[in-house]
């Protein structure tokens, strides 16, 4: 049961977190003007 749970909330990290970098990376790609796109 909780082996099922903790590889159910690393699956949910996972891919929410791999959105949530993208996002930040993305946003602090295009708020940094010296960055070439």
């Amino acid at each position: 049961m909780q082996i099922s749970t903790r590889r159910s909330a690393s699956v949910f990290v996972s891919t929410e977190g791999e959105k949530t970098v993208k996002c930040i990376f993305s946003l602090l790609l295009y708020s940094t003007p010296s960055y070439p796109k």
